[in-house]
Formats: structure tokens, C-alpha cells, sequence
């Protein structure tokens, strides 16, 4: 509470025809128009008979320069892809922390592309065709489902003529003798079960106009899923900002000095691979705000105030809902977590802002919950 001092006493919980003259001669006019209309009949038939034989021609041009696409090849490509061990607890539509796997096509003998051809993959579905349903998790752009539920590959077309790669499409020409599909492992959902896991991912292959120049081509996959879970081992933190002289504030947007300085601790444990730890803070006062600064409390006296939470980096942290999921407005990354897991600590900082134009003395109280998620 400020009064007489002028001291603030926080705490922080965490897309036509001419006209002729007519001759006197009306006779001699009719007979000339005897003469005249055969000719102009015969005119109109050489013109009639040119304009088709022209029309012909263009017809039969057109498919040699306008269609282009490859031809011949035959494919094949490796065994199974193993993808690895991924946690069973990671966030809807996370990509795993594995390696991108190359899956090689080869083409023997090679494709013949003609100059310009643009090759563009699909997967997912199965052996009668590619996958047509609802998007992947979280909106992942080139993914596609495989026959192990919940699990979905994110693929990239590239081909060794040096072809341009546009990620799901590849441009090329001349000799073809391999396409590489890279990828890597999304989660659909959390149902899995420890364990390994085996299936097949679906593949097809079409130049621009839907002609089908590998279809389907059937991989294998394998991999394994692993339990591994982190705690909060600081649930509640208050953060005392200090008493703090009124004369800091001198307009919006200053900031109080000193900042103080926080931790989030985290204790991991398991047998994957190492990860992110991403986290949210959501404002309690208002959990709409996706603001760079945190509301004060209804209980708090003081006026034209936030609290602003800073990484060790320097970077502000803004606010966003209370979810684990992928790309949350506002997610932060807050550290990695190294296989077979450990201790993991989230460094943090905050400090007082100006808000408007009248600060008033007083308690300036903020409250703000973490929501944690692994990729």
C-alpha cells in the first residue's frame, strides 16, 4: 500500500454495308450481282476450308509444347522408416524432436521430364488413393496421416536435377533418377501407448496435370514412443518488485528499475530424446489478453500500471490462453530438456510499466498462471 511515501508494494503471481449509289441501270446492275455471287461464295469456301485446315493445325501442335510431364521410369526405394522414439505426452500437432528423414525414390530406368514439369506430392489415404479429409493437427501445412492412428507425416519434395523445391512440389527437367521426400513425424493426438509401433505412409506422385507419375509408393515406418513427463517443482512464485518512487514514471512506457529476477524449475524424467520446453503465461485478471503486459488485480489501489516479464535474453513475454498447445498465441520457448531428462530451469524477469497518463500510488498486484508443453 502507497501513501505519503509514494511507494508501490507489488507482488507478482505467476489468410455494314457501304451504301452504293445505285446505277440508273438496274439490269445491267442485277446481272453484275449474278456475276459477283459465285465468286464470293468460292471466296467464302477457300476461307472456310483455310480456317479449319488452320484450326487442325493448331490442334495438332498444341500437345507437344503445352503438356508437360515425365515419362518412363520405373521406381523403388529403401526399407522401413524408423522414426525414432518420441515422447508420448508431446502437444497436439508437435513435430518430434527427430531428425528429418530422407526417403529416396529412385527411378531405374530414370524419368524424362520435359523442361518445366512440376511434380507435386500427396499422401497419406492408401493403396486406392491419396488422403482427402480434414487438415492436420494444429493446420500443419504438407501432412498427411499413416496407417498408425494418430500419427501423421509432414513430407518435402526435392529431386537431384537441382530442381526448385516449393514443398509440396518440385520443379524438373531432363533426366529424373531420384526424388527425396523428407519428413518428419507430427502427433495427432495423445492416445499412443508406450511402446514401438508399425504401419505403412502412402505416397503419390502427379505432374501439373494430374497424371499420376508415382502412384501410390508404400513405405514402412517404425519407431517408438517413450513416456516422459516433467513437474513444476516451483508451483507458486511470488515476486516482490519493491517498494518503488513514483518519479520512475515519467510518461507511458516507462519501465521501474530494478527489474527482479524469477525462476521457473521443472524436474524431467524419461527415455526420449532431447526436446523443447515451451511455455505460456496466461493474465488471470483478464485471460483474453495477448498484450505485452500483465493487468493488476482488481484488489490492486494503484492506477496506469502493468508488470512486464522479460526472458534472460531481453525479449518480452506476451500474454496468451491457458493451453499446451502448438504455436499458442504468445508461446515462449523456455528451454531444452536433454535425454534421460533432469533439472530444468526457466530464467525470468519483471519489472513495473506505465500505462496511461495518471499513475496513482498504491498496491500493484498481477497474477498470471505457466502452461507447459513438450515438442
Amino acid at each position: 500500500m502507497m501513501s505519503g511515501m509514494n511507494h508501490l508494494t507489488p507482488n507478482l503471481d505467476t489468410r455494314a454495308l457501304h451504301g452504293h449509289a445505285l446505277t440508273p441501270d438496274r439490269t445491267h446492275h442485277t446481272r453484275r450481282q449474278s456475276h459477283a455471287r459465285p465468286r464470293m461464295n468460292m471466296n467464302m469456301n477457300m476461307m472456310k476450308k483455310l480456317l479449319q485446315l488452320w484450326l487442325l493445325a493448331v490442334i495438332l501442335v498444341m500437345p507437344g509444347w503445352a503438356r508437360a510431364t515425365c515419362t518412363g521410369g520405373t521406381a523403388g526405394g529403401g526399407g522401413a522408416l524408423n522414426l525414432g522414439t518420441f515422447n508420448q505426452n508431446a502437444s497436439i500437432g508437435a513435430l518430434t524432436s527427430q531428425p528429418s528423414q530422407a526417403i529416396a525414390v529412385t527411378f531405374n530406368p530414370p524419368l524424362n521430364c520435359t523442361p518445366g514439369t512440376t511434380l507435386r506430392i500427396l499422401g497419406g489415404g492408401d493403396a486406392s488413393g491419396p488422403y482427402n479429409g480434414p487438415p492436420a493437427p494444429n493446420n500443419q501445412i504438407n501432412a498427411y496421416p499413416t496407417s498408425v492412428p494418430g500419427l501423421w507425416l509432414q513430407v518435402v519434395l526435392t529431386a537431384d536435377t537441382g530442381g526448385q523445391n516449393a514443398g509440396s512440389s518440385v520443379s524438373v527437367s531432363g533426366s529424373v533418377s531420384q526424388l527425396w521426400i523428407t519428413n518428419a513425424a507430427i502427433l495427432k493426438n495423445g492416445s499412443f501407448s508406450v511402446g514401438t509401433f508399425s504401419g505403412n505412409f502412402y505416397m503419390y506422385i502427379y505432374d501439373e496435370a494430374n497424371n499420376p507419375i508415382l502412384a501410390p509408393f508404400i513405405r514402412p515406418i517404425n519407431g517408438t514412443v517413450a513416456s516422459a513427463t516433467c513437474t513444476v517443482t516451483t508451483p507458486s512464485i511470488a515476486v516482490s518488485l519493491g517498494a518503488i518512487p513514483l518519479s520512475q514514471f515519467t510518461g507511458v512506457g516507462a519501465t521501474s528499475q530494478p527489474s527482479q529476477s524469477f525462476n521457473i524449475q521443472l524436474q524431467c524424467s524419461g527415455q526420449v530424446p532431447a526436446q523443447m520446453i515451451l511455455y505460456t503465461l496466461t493474465d488471470q485478471t483478464d485471460p483474453t489478453n495477448v498484450g505485452p503486459w500483465l493487468n493488476l488485480t482488481p484488489g490492486s489501489t494503484a492506477q496506469d500500471l502493468g508488470i512486464q516479464v522479460q526472458t534472460s535474453g531481453g525479449y518480452l513475454v506476451g500474454y496468451g490462453p491457458d493451453s499446451s498447445v502448438v504455436n499458442n498465441t504468445n508461446q515462449q520457448f523456455g528451454s531444452w530438456v536433454q535425454a534421460g531428462g533432469g533439472m530444468v530451469t526457466i530464467p525470468l524477469t519483471a519489472r513495473y510499466i506505465q500505462t496511461g497518463s495518471s499513475v496513482r500510488a498504491g498496491s500493484a498486484n498481477g497474477q498470471a498462471t505457466f502452461t507447459m508443453s513438450y515438442q
